[in-house]
């Protein structure tokens, strides 16, 4: 894909066009919230249902926020929307839950524009994809962590490797 330099996804997943997605500035009442999430996790069900995505154990996905226009954005505040998705996708059976042992992301990408705008689940399957392709930074709890040490010149930054 033109965002990273990843394989073609297994599996991609497309929300409705012009569904109201929620941000991480938004500041909604409760219960308006607790609305467009519904809405959000109906609507990944029903398209991945739809696509008759089969069961994983382990995934990795990325979202991708297809904007209504080209205006500078920071995708990541979308992420509550491609969370209630990802619930989604749970209820529809292709994973038993989404905790860090069977799913890696969502991590949020911006796409390309669409009018009304959209949201966008790419999904790659298996362990190779989640232990290998994804790198040093996927949650393997096999993998013991080790703390390095900080580089001169690099402020107070710690940095972790997995071996």
């Amino acid at each position: 894909m033109w965002f990273d330099q990843r394989p073609p996804p297994d599996w991609t997943v497309e929300l409705p066009v012009g569904m109201t997605l929620l941000n991480s500035n938004q500041r909604l009442h409760p219960m308006a919230k607790a609305k467009l999430t519904k809405a959000l996790r109906e609507a990944g069900h029903d398209a991945a249902a739809k696509l008759g995505v089969p069961h994983f154990d382990r995934v990795y996905v990325i979202g991708e926020l297809r904007p209504v226009d080209r205006r500078r954005r920071d995708p990541g505040n979308w992420y509550p929307s491609a969370k209630a998705a990802v619930d989604g996708l749970v209820d529809a059976g292709l994973l038993d839950d989404d905790d860090h042992t069977r799913l890696v992301g969502p991590d949020m990408r911006l796409g390309q524009v669409v009018k009304g705008s959209q949201l966008v689940l790419h999904i790659w399957c298996g362990s190779e994809v989640t232990d290998v392709a994804v790198g040093p930074l996927a949650p393997v709890a096999d993998r013991p962590r080790a703390l390095v040490r900080r580089v001169p010149g690099e402020g107070r930054q710690t940095r972790f490797v997995f071996r």
